[in-house]
């Protein structure tokens, strides 16, 4: 009886989802969108660890910068991306959008994933202000 459990699990375990860090974070690059409140974000990942950033509110240029990015180095599972610099609009405070940036050195946007791809970004840990992942256009 014993063996026929152990060969349940062994085989359970071979059928298993479960996503390396590498398989989700090779979807991470791309463009990401957001618009709420006459804010209009857009965060480009770029595969080579370069990304850029942009922010108008009612059509008006906030923010306009490029940096590097890379995956949170002491805990890749956390699902957080390390941009550097990064200019937030995003109030941890107040948890709302505002025109008062927030210049950082090194910011950290955070990884909503489906599966295996990432599909969302958020500067909020509870995902309270999202942008989403635009999928490529394709051709037939």
């Amino acid at each position: 009886m014993r063996w026929f459990l152990l060969m349940v699990c062994v085989v359970l375990a071979g059928c298993s989802d479960t996503v390396t860090d590498a398989q989700w974070a090779k979807t991470l690059p791309g463009v990401y969108e957001g618009a709420t409140s006459g804010f209009v974000e857009r965060v480009e990942f770029r595969p080579d660890g370069s990304f850029r950033h942009e922010v108008s509110v009612h059509g008006k240029p906030l923010v306009a910068e490029s940096g590097k990015w890379s995956y949170y180095v002491k805990d890749v599972k956390s699902g957080a991306v390390e941009v550097e610099p990064f200019t937030s609009v995003w109030d941890y405070n107040s948890r709302k959008l505002t025109t008062n940036v927030i210049p950082w050195t090194v910011g950290a946007l955070f990884v909503m994933r489906y599966g295996y791809a990432v599909e969302r970004i958020s500067p909020s840990v509870n995902f309270e202000y999202q942008l989403f992942k635009k999928q490529p256009n394709r051709t037939p």
